[in-house]
C-alpha cells in the first residue's frame, strides 16, 4: 500500500481483537499519537465445581447463534415446560418467559453445541446436511467449476461493473436493433465462467466449513447465519468468535503470518474487516489430516497491516490450509 506520510505524520493505529491477550493494548499511555480501537468478546463462566470451567456464550453471541424462531425451537427441546396457554381463554400453546436469549443461557454449553451440531448436518434446514450426506458430490463441483486465474472475467463481485456495464455501452453505441442480445452475446463467455466461479467460491465455502465442523468435535455453527460470525471454537476457558474467509491464493507464500498480512492487505473496500478472521486456503491435497487442521485452527496469529494508509493490528487471526 502507497503511504502518505508527508500529508499524515501522525498514522492511525486500529487494534482489533477477540484475544484475551489484548488486554495489554488498552494501556496506549506510551503511545499518544495512536488511536487504538480494542473489540474484546470475552465470554462468561461459571464453575461447576473446583475444578471444571464452563464457558457460558454471552447474550449477543447466542443471538448470532439462533434467530427468534430457532430460538423457540432449542428452549422446546431443553425447557419444555417454558411453554403453555397463558390464560384459560387461550388456545395458543406460547412461550412463557421473560426473554428467550436469558433462558438459553443456562443450557448447558456442551448441549447448546451438541444440538447445533446435529442440526446442522441432519436438519433438513441444516446449512450442512447435503455435504454431510454426499461430500463426493462437493468435491467433484469444486473441481468442475474450477476456473483458472487467467480466464477468471473480472472480481466475483465486480461482474456487472467490469463486463456488463462496458458492453452495454459499446452496444448503445452501435444502435444494436436488440440490444438485450447484443449484451448478451458480448458478455456470454465470461458470463459462463463468471457463473462457474461463483459456483465454485460457495461450493468451496461451504465444504472448507463442514469439514471444520467435521474434523474439530469443539466446533460450534450458528444456525442464524447471519454476515460476521460463522461458527464458534469452544475451549476450556473461552468462547471464540470466527469469521470464516474462503480464498483461491495466498500466492506461494509458506509463512503462515505474512499470507495473513497480505490476505488483509488485498481485501476489497466493499468487505473491509479488521477483525480478527479465520482464513481457509483450499488447495489441492486431496487427504485431510485430521490432526494438522485441529492445529492450525488453535494456533492465532497477531499481525499489522496498512491499508489505506491505516495501520491495523489483529490479534487471534488464523489461516487453515485444506
Amino acid at each position: 500500500m502507497s503511504s502518505k506520510e508527508d500529508n499524515n505524520p501522525e498514522p492511525t493505529f486500529v487494534t482489533n481483537t477477540m484475544d484475551p491477550r489484548a488486554a495489554a493494548l488498552d494501556d496506549d499511555e506510551n503511545n499518544p499519537e495512536s488511536l487504538v480501537v480494542t473489540n474484546s468478546m470475552d465470554p462468561q463462566t461459571t464453575t461447576q465445581d473446583d475444578n471444571i470451567i464452563e464457558p457460558k456464550f454471552t447474550i449477543p453471541q447466542l443471538k448470532k447463534i439462533f434467530a427468534k424462531q430457532q430460538a423457540i425451537d432449542v428452549l422446546k427441546s431443553f425447557n419444555p415446560e417454558l411453554f403453555g396457554i397463558r390464560t384459560s381463554r387461550s388456545k395458543k400453546i406460547t412461550y412463557l418467559g421473560e426473554d428467550l436469549y436469558t433462558d438459553i443461557q443456562k443450557i448447558d454449553t456442551k448441549k447448546l453445541m451438541n444440538y447445533t451440531r446435529d442440526f446442522s448436518i441432519s436438519n433438513e434446514a441444516g446449512k450442512y446436511k447435503d455435504i454431510n450426506d454426499d461430500p463426493e458430490y462437493y468435491k467433484r463441483l469444486i473441481a468442475l467449476t474450477n476456473v483458472k486465474k487467467e480466464d477468471s472475467p473480472c472480481h466475483p463481485q465486480q461482474f456487472s461493473e467490469s463486463v456488463v456495464k462496458p458492453n452495454m455501452r459499446r452496444a448503445i453505441k452501435d444502435k444494436s436493433d436488440d440490444i438485450v442480445a447484443a449484451v448478451i452475446a458480448m458478455t456470454s463467455d465470461k458470463l459462463k465462467n463468471h457463473v462457474k466461479e461463483r459456483i465454485n467460491q460457495q461450493a468451496k465455502a461451504d465444504y472448507s466449513e463442514w469439514l471444520i465442523l467435521k474434523y474439530n468435535p469443539n466446533i460450534m455453527p450458528t444456525l442464524k447465519h447471519a454476515g460476521g460470525t460463522d461458527m464458534y471454537l469452544i475451549t476450556a476457558t473461552a468462547i471464540v468468535a470466527l469469521d470464516i474467509k474462503t480464498t483461491r491464493s495466498i500466492w506461494g507464500i509458506t509463512d503462515p503470518k505474512e499470507a495473513i498480512t497480505k490476505l488483509y492487505e488485498n481485501q476489497g473496500e466493499d468487505r473491509f474487516s479488521s477483525d480478527p478472521r479465520l482464513y481457509i486456503y483450499l488447495s489441492d491435497n486431496d487427504e485431510i489430516d485430521e490432526q494438522q487442521l485441529r492445529v492450525q485452527l488453535e494456533t492465532t496469529y497477531d499481525i499489522i497491516f496498512q491499508y489505506n494508509n491505516v495501520t491495523y493490528n489483529v490479534i487471534g487471526a488464523r489461516l487453515i490450509i485444506i
